[in-house]
């Protein structure tokens, strides 16, 4: 019983710290963004009015991540001035063009999955909004912290 609670400690608690360090990191831009989705939720009750805050807030984090994206693209597309910098930023880009298309493809079809626990219930739009933001607010996140030492920038 002592080693089942010992390998289950080791197993979760990489998890469990990696979740606390996680949850201290935000990029600045997210900052307006959901302190007026709590004024909004908290001044509107309810589901309907909630689904429609949220869905404030996720539009206003799609612009974000549309942003941060476009301003990391840019920084890898800039010259170095030297070759080996120029095919390391062409390789990094290449990765980040093919994760940011699976990361997608994961949010669409992981929000579906979720909402279906409410399928045909007036909860299920409000679970897929609610998800939506809250997987593009970790990109975002995840986004800025890959990237913010090499393209300063990207937290203008």
């Amino acid at each position: 019983m002592r080693r089942m609670i010992l390998a289950a400690y080791v197993g979760i608690a990489p998890l469990i710290c990696h979740a606390e360090e996680r949850a201290g990191r935000s990029s600045p831009a997210l900052a307006p963004v959901e302190s007026k989705l709590k004024r909004c939720t908290a001044e509107n009750p309810g589901n309907i009015p909630e689904r429609l805050c949220a869905d404030d807030a996720r539009r206003a984090v799609d612009a974000v991540l549309t942003k941060i994206y476009a301003r990391i693209v840019t920084g890898l597309k800039r010259p170095t001035g030297s070759s080996d910098g120029d095919s390391r930023n062409n390789e990094v880009l290449r990765r980040l063009v093919a994760s940011e298309r699976a990361w997608i493809a994961y949010r669409d079809s992981e929000c579906l999955e979720r909402s279906g626990s409410m399928l045909g219930g007036s909860g299920e739009a409000t679970i897929l909004v609610e998800c939506e933001y809250s997987l593009e607010r970790d990109r975002v996140n995840d986004l800025f912290d890959l990237y913010k030492d090499e393209l300063p920038e990207i937290a203008k």
